[in-house]
């Protein structure tokens, strides 16, 4: 009864018409579809969580056709797993289907359960992006083609490749980040179809598809819409009301097909708490929630939790769980720290990378007549830490338990954001290097408990409980009772009991200058434009603060090759772009009054604005904070 009936079945579907045809959604609608001989079972989105397989089951664009939304119209064009692919394809690293084997572990680390990505998928990765993601955004740039998820799918892969390559992370962050990297290589491909191929499709350019392509597809409800993907050769199904099902042309009813026989559906919702409840599959909140949890899955205090019974008050200085919404309290008072070193004068020694000089110059037009009663802490260690004593010796010991103890101590940002006094930087920094961490606890909890705990002791125990605190959160984490004597950095071994070569120092000291730097900008940021209106979202605040950095940035992780590039770099051509997006980030500040127009080509007037940047930086930080900034620093070239 719902078929209509055609002379000649030969003649050719329109595309208001079908081919085959399917009542859905508890016999609401009816499907029809011009250029495919099966239909979906759409979903109806009552709630969206991960599954087993790092997808979203029937609600995820890349395995299940969803409703059109004009907020991401390139979803149908996301390309379905080819039949012929093999490990060898250019694309297979799109595909492969994320398993537990993916993760390998660092086997000689201090602690158990910190790895990365199996070598042989994570060179495949970089073939990708040198072979084919690259290329391609190259020529989008060329093309000027005019859809804004370019940049942004750009960044967000090498952000993710970034923290693939270079940052020890738990199996449970690497699947994730993996298969994450996949989801935007997967829509960067269907993002360029669409601009190449439907865009042009719905001015009326080119010629139609002869063929349908191997894509996902989408459900529409707007047939002049839907007229453009069909032309483009892109899977569509129609969606119309039962009671049109009469008056449609259908060749043959189908059965819908259901996602429980194509892939799992169980949740994993307790290993990555994301969930969005909807009414609708046609609300796009959904796409925006998501894109929340995945951009703040690798972000400071994401799994955060509550550190008040870790440490006393004096000696932290907490965030609370979210710091783009709850920044750093303000500190009424603050005292000369670290023996009255001043801070906003640059340390000259072999070992530490200078301060760019635009930014030492600001540091020293601080005005510090305010007074503070607290003193901020540093979310890693402060540079001059390990170059302001005379002491060889312990100065090798600081280089040697920095490398021991950074894979826990960057996870710990990752867990609960939670910035140390230099005092405590200090203790953890000169720990024995043969010292026996679970033997520690048990005699400073047992001192702790008698009420025979030293000053030294206490400081001691905040720093075995803060790393006990982060075993206790992650039980995937334990301490390596076989860990290499010498750990590694990046093929340096570094040992106790001398000091790294000089080019290693550096870039160990570049980093966690930069670290800190990258930190303190994103929380100085989430203070000043709070006091604003909220006139942008929280992750779009967070894009704009990262695109003050070099490269595809990232917050926990950086190439040090390129430690003379962005905002420290020696050529005023190169540190321009970063100079413009520092001023993006800081006229969304409060306070921020400088307006006049800046000649970009123009070096002295490009030089004039970063004068005013940079004095404006350093002197809202030390309002907000009440001590000097972390700045970029620059590795010389004999590095």
């Amino acid at each position: 009864m719902l078929q209509i009936p055609v002379s000649d079945v030969a003649l050719e579907v329109k595309s208001c018409e079908g081919r085959v045809g399917a009542i859905v959604l508890r016999g609401e609608f009816f499907v029809t579809t011009p250029n495919m001989d099966h239909v979906f079972d759409p979903s109806t989105l009552s709630r969206m969580t991960y599954k087993t397989n790092y997808r979203l089951g029937s609600d995820d664009p890349l395995q299940w056709p969803q409703f059109f939304l004009r907020e991401n119209p390139h979803y149908p064009c996301i390309p379905r797993k080819p039949e012929d692919l093999t490990p060898e394809s250019w694309n297979y690293i799109m595909f492969h289907e994320t398993e537990e084997s993916d993760f390998e572990e660092t086997k000689d680390a201090l602690v158990s359960g910190f790895g990365f990505l199996r070598p042989t998928l994570l060179a495949k990765v970089r073939r990708c992006l040198d072979e084919t993601i690259d290329p391609l955004y190259a020529k989008v740039k060329k093309m000027e083609l005019r859809y804004e998820v370019f940049p942004i799918l750009h960044s967000s892969i090498h952000r993710s490749f970034m923290h693939l390559e270079f940052l020890p992370l738990t199996r449970r962050q690497v699947l994730f980040v993996f298969a994450d990297l996949q989801r935007d290589l997967l829509e960067f491909h269907a993002a360029y179809t669409y601009a190449t191929k439907v865009m042009p499709q719905m001015k009326g350019q080119g010629y139609p598809a002869s063929t349908v392509d191997h894509y996902v597809g989408g459900f529409f409800n707007d047939i002049s819409l839907s007229d453009a993907f069909v032309r483009a050769g892109v899977p569509v199904w129609i969606v119309h009301p039962a009671s049109r099902a009469g008056a449609i042309r259908v060749d043959k009813l189908v059965d819908p097909l259901s996602p429980h026989d194509f892939f799992p559906m169980n949740s994993a919702s307790a290993t990555y708490p994301f969930s969005f409840e909807g009414t609708s599959p046609l609300d796009p909140r959904k796409y925006n929630v998501l894109g929340r949890y995945r951009r703040e899955f690798l972000s400071y205090g994401h799994d955060a939790f509550d550190t008040a019974s870790l440490e006393p008050e004096d000696l932290l200085v907490k965030t609370a769980k979210k710091a783009r919404h709850q920044p750093y309290k303000i500190p009424n008072h603050i005292p000369r720290g670290d023996h009255g070193r001043n801070k906003f004068l640059d340390i000259t020694h072999p070992l530490l990378p200078p301060m760019h000089r635009s930014w030492s110059t600001a540091l020293l037009l601080v005005n510090q007549t305010k007074a503070f009663s607290t003193q901020l802490g540093y979310a890693f260690p402060e540079p001059g830490l390990f170059v302001s004593f005379p002491d060889d010796s312990r100065r090798a010991l600081f280089f040697y338990n920095w490398v021991k103890y950074r894979p826990i101590l960057i996870h710990r940002m990752m867990t609960f954001p939670c910035p140390i006094r230099g005092q405590v930087w200090r203790t953890l920094l000169n720990l024995p290097a043969d010292i026996d961490l679970s033997s520690e606890v048990t005699s400073l909890a047992s001192a702790a408990d008698a009420g025979t705990i030293t000053k030294a002791g206490r400081e001691r125990k905040m720093v075995m409980d803060m790393l006990e605190a982060l075993l206790d959160h992650d039980k995937t984490l334990s301490l390596n009772k076989d860990a290499s004597k010498t750990p590694d950095w990046f093929g340096n071994a570094v040992s106790p009991d001398k000091i790294p070569p000089d080019s290693v120092c550096r870039q160990i000291l570049w980093e966690i200058s930069e670290l800190n730097f990258r930190y303190e900008m994103y929380v100085l940021d989430a203070h000043r434009h709070a006091a604003n209106k909220e006139d942008i979202s929280p992750i779009a605040r967070d894009i704009l603060v990262s695109r003050c950095f070099y490269g595809q940035s990232t917050l926990f992780v950086h190439a040090i090759k390129d430690s003379g590039q962005g905002l420290s770099s020696n050529d005023w051509v190169a540190r321009r772009p970063y100079i413009f997006a520092l001023r993006d980030v800081i006229q969304g500040w409060d306070g921020w009054k400088y307006t006049p127009d800046v000649d970009y080509s123009s070096e002295t007037s490009v030089l004039g604005l970063e004068n005013v940047l940079l004095r404006f930086y350093a002197q809202k930080f030390y309002d907000t904070f009440g001590r000097a900034p972390s700045v970029p620093r620059c590795i010389d070239d004999k590095s």
